[in-house]
């Protein structure tokens, strides 16, 4: 490559780098403390493990105190993150994904 391309190229990696740490800068600022879809729903899983309820669904559970078996998705990562809430990490900020 020519020193010409080769600083183009360095430029462009430089301004797409800079800008993808922007963009997430302005989505940490703006999202945190939002958690919603997946994150919302594989926290509530892990409490609800954590508190021995094991694995139902928690909107049920919430909003009518109804156990309806589950889960709808694979059981690995709630079960991670039921390790977390056993060891007093409740916040759904706590967890690591959710941020």
């Amino acid at each position: 490559m020519t020193d010409r391309t080769s600083d183009r190229f360095r430029f462009g990696l430089g301004f797409i780098a800079f800008f993808g740490l922007l963009m997430r800068t302005l989505y940490v600022m703006v999202a945190s403390g939002k958690v919603g879809g997946d994150g919302r729903y594989c926290h509530a899983v892990a409490s609800l493990v954590a508190d021995g309820k094991g694995f139902i669904f928690p909107g049920p559970y919430a909003l009518h105190g109804r156990t309806v078996a589950g889960p709808p998705h694979p059981p690995a990562w709630p079960l991670t993150l039921t390790g977390a809430a056993l060891v007093g990490l409740r916040c759904a900020l706590s967890h690591p994904t959710l941020v």
